[in-house]
């Protein structure tokens, strides 16, 4: 997802805005089933993940310069598309910029596609950025 720290480190220098990388912990498959000591155990791997995602845009942010500012980590919960349209709206997002991995056959098929949604969904403009872009901007 390197490529998605550069455009968004320099939007922020550019515009001067206001950064928040937003992850968003789907736990959607969890409450429709009653909890269990398995279901629990799976929720906290997957909290830990979340917040070592944060944690890797905190040192991306870091050594593209941005370090004062105006810039937030934030960890929601529940699905993608649904807590990212809530969270625009609860903080009057402008703009998108979405990181994104292409996804070939049966991933996509029967994975669905997230970024296709908030990109359908999406109230303001979303900036699409493929992770495989090795383009430093």
């Amino acid at each position: 997802m390197e490529p998605v720290f550069d455009y968004c480190a320099y939007l922020a220098r550019l515009t001067k805005a206001t950064l928040r990388v937003v992850h968003v912990l789907d736990i959607t498959a969890f409450s429709a089933r009653p909890i269990e000591t398995a279901w629990e155990e799976a929720y906290i791997v997957l909290k830990s993940e979340a917040v070592i995602i944060l944690e890797v845009s905190r040192k991306a942010r870091i050594e593209r310069g941005l370090t004062g500012g105006p810039i937030r980590a934030v960890l929601l919960e529940g699905h993608l598309s649904e807590g990212i349209a809530r969270y625009i709206k609860d903080h009057a997002i402008n703009l998108i910029v979405l990181g994104v991995r292409r996804r070939k056959g049966f991933d996509r098929l029967f994975m669905g596609n997230d970024a296709d949604k908030i990109i359908r969904t999406a109230v303001v403009p979303v900036l699409i950025v493929l992770s495989s872009l090795g383009v430093k901007v």
